[in-house]
């Protein structure tokens, strides 16, 4: 017996020893790491730009812009610019964070016992991600706060929520992928003057964000007091009768942020080489 545990016992010893000298052959290899491209800033401080909204729909809220007459047509979805602003700090990041406004932008509601138009204005924090690559300089963004959105029409008062989220939302579990969210350029112009040239050098990079956000999570808080019902809803919409509200996940928004910039400094977005 002593004889038979011997060879056992050698046995698995040469086993385990053979398996230590093939691990190399059989480990995974590692991957390379995702390249991303980077936000860069050449100093410190506070950023702002401005843009305008091409199409948007919160909820049952769709933006056609404010009627203009019989026969006129409709404004721009928001009758005043974006605005973002926010701050950096010098260097490189993949990330850039902006609070962007809306302001007087008019939309119809199709819920509830008939349409009326309103008027919106808000705010959201949003931190955009650089993950792309030399061929599509693509990305996520992320709200990063909780916004109320109060919605006053001439028949009705209801209050929206764009919860914080990813958009897309399958970048939280796969940030190394690619997405097409947001896409960033550099503007590019030349500076004149001993004083611009100290401070930005002979050419002045200010940031573009192009935005194509879909998919987006909404939440609507019913209020039949004033008004607020709830209507036929659209496809992917649910409503929560304890709480009251409808939830919508096929919010959209197409927009674009120009100009992003800083007093004493260049601010740009250099794609992964």
């Amino acid at each position: 017996m002593r004889s038979v545990r011997r060879i056992l016992v050698g046995a698995a010893v040469a086993v385990c020893a053979l398996g230590v000298l093939s691990a190399p052959a059989f480990a995974k290899k590692t991957k390379e790491p995702v390249t991303f491209g980077k936000f860069v800033a050449t100093a410190s401080g506070a950023t702002k730009g401005h843009g305008e909204v091409e199409e948007m729909k919160l909820g049952p809220y769709t933006f056609t812009g404010k009627n203009l007459g019989e026969g006129k047509g409709f404004g721009p979805v928001c009758e005043k610019e974006l605005k973002s602003k926010g701050t950096v700090v010098a260097g490189e990041s993949e990330t850039f964070a902006q609070e962007v406004t809306f302001s007087k932008c008019y939309s119809t509601r199709t819920a509830g016992s008939s349409e009326e138009a309103v008027s919106f204005h808000f705010t959201i924090p949003m931190v955009f991600h650089s993950n792309g690559s030399v061929e599509a300089d693509a990305s996520e963004v992320e709200v990063t706060e909780n916004t109320p959105v109060k919605v006053k029409g001439s028949k009705s008062s209801c209050e929206l929520l764009i919860p914080k989220q990813t958009i897309p939302i399958k970048a939280e579990t796969r940030p190394e992928a690619e997405y097409e969210a947001a896409s960033y350029e550099t503007e590019e112009e030349a500076t004149e003057g001993k004083h611009k040239i100290a401070i930005f050098g002979p050419i002045r990079k200010k940031l573009d964000i192009e935005m194509a956000f879909k998919r987006i999570v909404v939440i609507e808080q019913l209020n039949p007091a004033k008004g607020c019902t709830n209507g036929k809803l659209e496809e992917g919409a649910t409503f929560n009768p304890e709480l009251d509200q409808v939830t919508y996940t096929k919010s959209k928004l197409e927009a674009e942020l120009e100009e992003i910039s800083m007093k004493n400094g260049n601010l740009s977005f250099e794609p992964a080489i």
